[in-house]
């Protein structure tokens, strides 16, 4: 069995575009991340002052979901 890929993102427009860019990989969104490991992805809250930093912040929360 092979691990998805979590996107730290809700929009789904965005989860398009990564499952087309990426047809062979099992892309998930937190949505459905929660969903298989049964239990809710807290909304992360993007506080920091730069594109790097929240991003950063988003996969360390979401790592340890």
């Amino acid at each position: 069995m092979t691990r998805p890929l979590v996107f730290a993102t809700r929009n789904r427009g965005k989860l398009v575009e990564l499952r087309q860019l990426l047809p062979d990989v099992d892309v998930v969104d937190l949505d459905e991340a929660a969903l298989r490991i049964g239990h809710p992805i807290a909304e992360v809250i993007e506080d920091a002052t730069t594109f790097v930093g929240n991003a950063s912040k988003k996969a360390r929360e979401v790592s340890r979901a």
